[in-house]
């Protein structure tokens, strides 16, 4: 059971995700970031890709490629809950359609990331 200074402090991260999914390692270190907060009781509300990162959740990967790899260990955050949102804008700006965001995925935008600085911490990769 919690305390209740516990509970005060107990923070909501949305996770803006901004690097291209050409790094294994990095994404790793991102994703296995998220697990320590996951595992310290910290609440994730959202991974917010933008960027570079946008195409992270593009189901025309590859299969065994880094990107693929990368894709996977996404997924095991939707699989436990987490909502995977995904800007619109920078997922065109990629040459990417609506139709190749991965089924796990929503677009979002601006509207979605505003509402989420009122109430969450932000952390940035």
């Amino acid at each position: 059971m919690k305390s209740a200074l516990q509970r005060i402090l107990n923070v909501k991260y949305v996770i803006v995700i901004r690097s291209a999914p050409a790094n294994l390692d990095l994404h790793l270190f991102f994703a296995d970031t998220l697990d320590a907060l996951l595992a310290s009781d910290q609440e994730i509300a959202a991974l917010f890709f933008t960027d570079a990162a946008a195409s992270c959740l593009s189901k025309n990967h590859q299969a065994n490629t880094v990107q693929s790899k990368i894709l996977q260990r996404y997924l095991q955050f939707a699989q436990s809950g987490i909502p995977l949102l995904c800007c619109g804008q920078a997922f065109r700006a990629q040459g990417l359609k609506a139709d190749s965001l991965i089924s796990e995925a929503k677009l979002s935008g601006n509207l979605e990331l505003t509402q989420f600085f009122s109430c969450c911490a932000m952390l940035e990769f």
